[in-house]
């Protein structure tokens, strides 16, 4: 009797754990928030917040003619954008912060499973081949062709509970969907704006050992250079990034700079004999790496550069070339040491240092000082505005303003104010042609808030 009960008992238990795993299999496969299956299903409203995770499930899943992949350095890149320059259907992966193996086993993934694939857009820095890192975290599971180790998502708890869960709710509440040209941004999360690059950067020289950084260059790029060379009907467009001008002063501390430099000119020579593949660079782009509004620290920039570098790769231009890179890298090294860093100096601007907007107003009263006024806020017309020369109110064209966004306040697609309660200004020197401040004032005190830290709060 009692051996009937047992083996009673365990044949239900073995009923119930399985019936458990097959319910969690087929919840994860059905609904499948990191699209490992499928793509997403129309009527389900996902979440876009793991790139590792998802990436995969994105390069095997999605429909697209175009990659976009890379760094950090691709997140603010716009898929629509670059759908509308290419005429091609794009997706892209920013594998942040990992190692570059990762980033060419997810190149090779797409190349793989996409037979549809025509070309893929790439960020190619140096920086991007020194890191080697082999990730822990990385999912590598995900993406591979082993379809055994799949249970670590098929069975994962997190998966279950947390992810399906999330994108059922966001379907139940109707919350907004998120596109792929915000999906992954960093622009969510951070303010691009001089303040926050100032902060973020080193005045520290870059330690750096060049033999052992040289090793990891030559084993990454023989690898990306491989994937190019077997893959003659895919057109590659790398191109160097246009990190900041403050970046570039770390980097001239030593000789950090001139060995960078090296690295840029052998990758380009690397590919330049390849008639699939084309470099382009924005390094010695000094309209983008000295406007700090550009970044929210000194490397990574905005949506508004990543159109322009998509903009230049359709049309050609910025390309490397034989006769031009040699050239074009001593512009870099002269770009670092002749800039004028005392324009960012807090301590040495009297509008930076001031924090009351009456002495504040009497600094704009100098004729060189073209400003825009926003006043925002419950007592305010959130969409006035006004713009001053001299303290006096101004209809010039030197310097066009744009308030058409929003709170914001831009000048040729840069934001320079994000428009939050107060008095926002934005002040433009005509002697030295550039935007040298932006600011706000409580409303009710007349005091200065904080500028502009790195990491954002509003969620705006």
């Amino acid at each position: 009797m009692k051996k009937n009960i047992f083996k009673r008992w365990t044949f239900l238990s073995a009923f119930f754990i399985l019936l458990i795993l097959v319910v969690s299999i087929t919840v994860n496969v059905i609904i499948d928030p990191f699209f490992q299956y499928h793509k997403p299903i129309k009527n389900l409203n996902y979440e876009y917040d793991s790139i590792m995770y998802q990436g995969a499930g994105i390069i095997k899943n999605f429909d697209y003619e175009t990659l976009i992949i890379g760094s950090s350095l691709t997140q603010n890149m716009r898929p629509t954008y670059a759908e509308k320059l290419f005429r091609s259907k794009t997706v892209k992966v920013p594998l942040c912060g990992i190692g570059f193996p990762f980033i060419l086993d997810a190149c090779n993934l797409a190349l793989e499973k996409n037979e549809k694939l025509k070309s893929i857009i790439m960020n190619i820095d140096p920086t991007l081949f020194f890191n080697d890192s082999e990730d822990a975290s990385f999912p590598s599971y995900m993406y591979d062709n082993n379809i055994f180790n799949d249970v670590n998502y098929l069975l994962n708890k997190s998966v279950l509970f947390s992810e399906n869960l999330n994108v059922l709710n966001r379907t139940i509440r109707k919350t907004d969907r998120v596109n792929m040209d915000v999906a992954f941004s960093s622009e969510k999360d951070f303010y691009f704006s001089e303040y926050s690059a100032v902060q973020s950067a080193s005045n520290d020289p870059i330690d750096f050992n060049e033999k052992e950084l040289y090793e990891k260059f030559k084993s990454g790029v023989s690898s990306l250079e491989d994937v190019v060379e077997k893959n003659p009907g895919v057109e590659f467009s790398f191109f160097i990034p246009p990190k900041s001008i403050l970046e570039l002063k770390t980097m001239s501390f030593n000789s950090y700079l001139d060995f960078y430099c090296n690295i840029i000119k052998e990758t380009f020579e690397t590919f330049s004999s390849y008639d699939n593949c084309r470099v382009f660079m924005f390094q010695d782009d000094e309209q983008t790496v000295e406007n700090l509004y550009n970044y929210c620290d000194t490397q990574h920039f905005s949506s508004n550069v990543s159109d322009k570098i998509l903009e230049d790769i359709c049309k050609g231009e910025n390309l490397l070339t034989k006769d031009n890179c040699n050239d074009r890298l001593e512009k870099i090294k002269k770009m670092a040491v002749n800039f004028d860093y005392s324009v960012f100096d807090i301590e040495k601007s009297s509008l930076k240092s001031c924090d009351n907007i009456t002495s504040y107003m009497e600094l704009l009263k100098d004729e060189r000082y073209i400003y825009a006024v926003r006043k925002v806020g419950k007592t305010s017309d959130e969409n006035s505005f006004d713009v001053y020369c001299g303290g006096r109110e101004y209809q010039g064209k030197e310097v066009l303003f744009d308030f058409s966004d929003g709170n914001r306040i831009k000048i040729d697609g840069v934001t320079y104010s994000y428009g939050h309660d107060g008095i926002n200004y934005v002040v433009y020197d005509k002697k030295l042609n550039r935007v040298i401040d932006s600011v706000r004032f409580d409303s009710s005190s007349g005091k200065a808030f904080e500028r502009l830290q790195n990491r954002r709060k509003d969620g705006k």
